[in-house]
């Protein structure tokens, strides 16, 4: 699952964590860092620019030949495995980041796992810098924001359980660890693959999930259940087939299963559909209220049954997280609107550039 479930979940890291503009109807997709250029003026350009060449200019005459090559068919299954071979590293990375993320979620109340995932804009705005990308001031304030926001809800949860404080830190160091490698791996794929791989982002997600499955089924599983001592049954640190026993066994488990990943693939697809179509912004709002159904869901679950479900309790500091979160929120969306600011500009200049010109 870690290999499925990073890949998948990254696909909303790649929406916020990619400068990829789509210009069309004046509407911008804007996001983070890395992924799709340099993040200079002249990457933004061509970015900006790309989707007005016609088929009558040299590169829409290539593509249009392109598009009736009969042997696109054998090409595009070469540069599948080509993409594979190239993933490697980057889905390592990816289950480095899904493994550590997934130890910080046993530490760490549910809603204090979610809404301190925000904190991944701190580093793409930091690997930003030392990429030499200028930030405006919209990104400083929305950086600002959005540390203080989850540096607030980091609190609250420390300050809510202080009999459980190494434990919380604990969770919490985990998951800053898993931001910082999902930010370094979402920043510098773009740079690794940028000319050896020819495919959609959908493409990119689906091969980097048959990738991770792999690695996870034919290495990660085997090696902890033979290689590495733990607490599960055998004194193995995951008993995978003891696992596919409970779940054959109990079919609540095989229905949990199924709905899981069913629900998952079918909300990062829908994430993605709405980043290409609505922006960056709208898949940012979406996230928000995931966050929000999933903290209301885990209260109700408590207050309903503690015998049957643990849930989340309401504490004296619920307030500071939630309006810590409601800060990083506005921060990763300030962010957002300082990568449009930037791309507007680059655009209308081109723009007056070429008026001039002709």
């Amino acid at each position: 699952g870690g290999g499925g479930g990073g890949g998948g979940d990254r696909s909303s890291g790649r929406g916020e964590g990619a400068i990829e503009t789509e210009v069309n109807d004046a509407s911008t997709s804007p996001t983070l860092v890395g992924g799709g250029g340099s993040g200079d003026d002249s990457s933004l350009t061509e970015a900006l620019l790309a989707p007005t060449q016609s088929r009558n200019s040299p590169s829409g005459a290539a593509a249009a030949a392109a598009d009736s090559d009969p042997t696109r068919g054998a090409s595009s299954c070469s540069s599948l495995l080509v993409a594979l071979l190239h993933l490697v590293p980057i889905t390592l990375a990816d289950l480095l980041a899904t493994a550590l993320i997934s130890y910080g979620l046993l530490y760490v109340p549910v809603s204090t796992f979610l809404m301190l995932r925000h904190g991944q804009l701190l580093f793409a705005a930091a690997i930003a810098v030392v990429m030499r990308r200028s930030l405006n001031p919209l990104h400083r304030l929305g950086i600002s924001l959005s540390f203080s926001g989850a540096a607030l809800v980091a609190l609250s949860a420390i300050l809510a359980a202080p009999q459980l404080r190494v434990h919380t830190l604990t969770g919490i160091g985990y998951i800053v660890a898993s931001q910082l490698v999902q930010t370094a791996q979402l920043t510098f794929e773009g740079y690794f693959l940028q000319d050896a791989v020819r495919l959609s982002p959908l493409e990119m997600v689906g091969a980097e999930g048959v990738l991770g499955m792999a690695m996870m089924s034919g290495i990660v599983l085997p090696l902890a259940q033979v290689a590495v001592p733990g607490s599960d049954l055998g004194g193995c640190m995951e008993n995978t087939l003891e696992s596919l026993a409970m779940v054959a066994a109990t079919p609540h488990l095989l229905v949990l299963l199924a709905c899981y990943i069913g629900g998952l693939a079918a909300y990062n697809f829908i994430g993605m559909s709405i980043s290409h179509a609505m922006g960056v912004m709208s898949r940012t709002v979406l996230e928000t209220l995931r966050t929000l159904l999933c903290w209301v869901l885990s209260l109700a679950l408590h207050y309903s049954s503690q015998v049957y479900f643990g849930g989340e309790e309401l504490s004296d500091f619920s307030a500071m997280q939630l309006g810590g979160f409601i800060m990083a929120t506005l921060g990763t969306l300030l962010y957002g609107r300082g990568d449009a600011a930037d791309c507007q500009r680059v655009f209308e200049r081109e723009v007056l550039r070429h008026r001039r010109q002709s």
